[in-house]
């Protein structure tokens, strides 16, 4: 339902041999939502974890966490979140992105 409203940076997970979201990020792309990726390098993983929400434009509030939002993230591990109710605090994650 987001479809174009949604702006996306998928990282590449955690696959060593290459591109753990490769099928996700196909899915996604093919029903009309763009993602901009994040192909990291090193063994690392993108960590840092968060969804501006914004009305009219201007941003309202933003959810960050641990969270790892994939089926095994959302469902296997023990993770946190936090959503921040705050225009300004919003708007520097906003930023950030």
């Amino acid at each position: 339902g987001l479809g174009p409203r949604l702006n996306l940076i998928l990282a590449n997970g955690s696959d060593k041999a290459g591109d753990g979201n490769k099928d996700a990020r196909k899915n996604l792309n093919d029903h009309g939502i763009a993602t901009i990726d994040r192909m990291l390098k090193s063994k690392g993983l993108g960590h840092n974890k968060f969804v501006v929400v914004s009305e009219g434009g201007e941003p309202k509030m933003v959810w960050t966490g641990s969270t790892n939002w994939s089926t095994t993230g959302l469902c296997t591990q023990v993770n946190n979140g936090l959503l921040i109710e705050d225009a300004a605090v919003a708007q520097h994650y906003h930023k950030h992105w």
